[in-house]
């Protein structure tokens, strides 16, 4: 095994030069330097050649990214999926063979955005979230799925992902801080609003849960984005999400206990139920004129 944390430059960021230089004196460089080196132990042989490269790279952002996709790959392989090397190191970030079909996988993180964007998305204080930033929370993750569906596009155009192929994007919001928002993936994929809520002011017993269908967020611009990706059929090629939360010194758990998998309603290639069966994954029954979403828990 090569060694991760090979580049000695003091241009990386604060969080590769603490687990690569202060194990012998930073618990928690110690423990991340620990994790990382055993994710890297089986998912070297699947790392393309600018991995090393940017898991060292001054920004912040690009290290996490990198942990992310090493995270899920080998998140994958405990589940006994088969993960394979992408044919001449390109496409998409994960390659998994099943005996039917192949399932691309393009990790992502989403972040806050460009701190200079009136769209940016900053630091929650403490005394609730307020409308107007849980839109920009929406609109971080919406543009990071936008951003990916092109990139597979792209990739469906040039032959390097097939028509038939699963496509899916894995994406991790702990950089943006929405991972308490429990339903922001409701929101932006199935058009879930704000809950009302009926309760028995007798037996205290629920009645009734309802959701408002939020269609839309604006912009700081005058511009509105659309939402419900999977329920109006505008990322057909997409076949579904996984969710995650969590980040390189939150791995107390098992390896992808954080995941959540939000199918897309209205696919041309349909997700399978139990196809990566970690964490939570909501399952979908159709009827003539309704879906419903049963939460599964692996």
């Amino acid at each position: 095994m090569s060694d991760l944390f090979s580049n000695t430059s003091e241009d990386c960021s604060i969080v590769y030069k603490r687990m690569r230089d202060e194990t012998e004196t930073n618990r928690l460089a110690k423990k991340g330097r620990d994790h990382c080196d055993e994710l890297w132990r089986v998912y070297e042989p699947f790392a393309d050649t600018h991995f090393k490269s940017e898991f060292s790279d001054p920004n912040l952002e690009k290290l996490h990214a990198r942990w992310f996709e090493m995270y899920l790959a080998v998140a994958l392989t405990e589940k006994g999926l088969l993960v394979r090397q992408k044919p001449n190191d390109i496409g998409p970030d994960i390659l998994l063979e099943m005996e039917d079909r192949r399932i691309w996988i393009e990790t992502t993180c989403s972040t806050r955005g460009d701190p200079q964007s009136p769209d940016y998305v900053p630091k929650q204080q403490l005394g609730g979230l307020k409308e107007e930033v849980l839109d920009r929370y929406l609109l971080r993750i919406t543009n990071t799925l936008r951003e990916k569906e092109k990139k597979f596009k792209e990739c469906l155009d040039n032959d390097i992902v097939d028509e038939h192929d699963t496509l899916v994007i894995a994406i991790n919001i702990n950089l943006t801080d929405a991972a308490y928002i429990y339903d922001i993936f409701d929101r932006a994929l199935y058009c879930l609003g704000d809950p009302d809520i009926e309760l028995n002011k007798f037996t205290r017993k629920i009645n009734g849960v309802s959701h408002k269908t939020l269609n839309k967020i604006p912009k700081c611009s005058p511009e509105w984005i659309d939402l419900g990706y999977f329920i109006k059929g505008t990322m057909p090629c997409i076949s579904c999400v996984l969710a995650f939360s969590g980040n390189l010194l939150m791995y107390g758990s098992k390896l992808g206990d954080d995941c959540v998998t939000y199918p897309n309603l209205t696919s041309d290639n349909k997700w399978i139920q139990g196809s990566v069966p970690m964490g939570i994954e909501w399952s979908p029954e159709e009827n003539e004129n309704d879906w419903s979403l049963t939460k599964i828990k692996y």
